[in-house]
């Protein structure tokens, strides 16, 4: 069982403290899975300007412009932002599956 949570404010590296949390401990193999740009990703992908906007209520085109600027910023440092998306995870896991030698796997996740 492989356990994902989705969202660069989140991680599923914190899951590993809780184990305990999880009835299927104990029962079969329990792998966390820290995806791309994940809180303790590196690169991690946070961006804490579009929070404290919407925190302080700001209006919608001021939430675009902090998405924008933590956008451009990213880029500015290298990250290749189209290498973050639901098929290159799909291949991340499938990575892990042959890695660990697992016929299969079973998922479990949360956003």
């Amino acid at each position: 069982m492989v356990k994902l949570s989705g969202g660069p404010g989140t991680d599923g590296l914190s899951t590993a403290r809780f184990t305990g949390a999880y009835p299927w401990v104990g029962e079969r193999d329990f792998e966390v899975f820290g995806q791309r740009g994940t809180h303790n990703a590196r690169p991690a992908l946070m961006c804490p300007q579009f929070p404290d906007a919407l925190r302080a209520g700001l209006p919608l085109s001021a939430q675009v412009e902090a998405v924008t600027s933590c956008r451009n910023a990213l880029e500015a440092v290298g990250v290749n932002l189209a290498a973050y998306n639901s098929a290159e995870s799909a291949r991340d896991i499938e990575d892990l599956r042959l890695a660990l030698g697992a016929d299969r796997l079973i998922l479990y996740g949360g956003s």
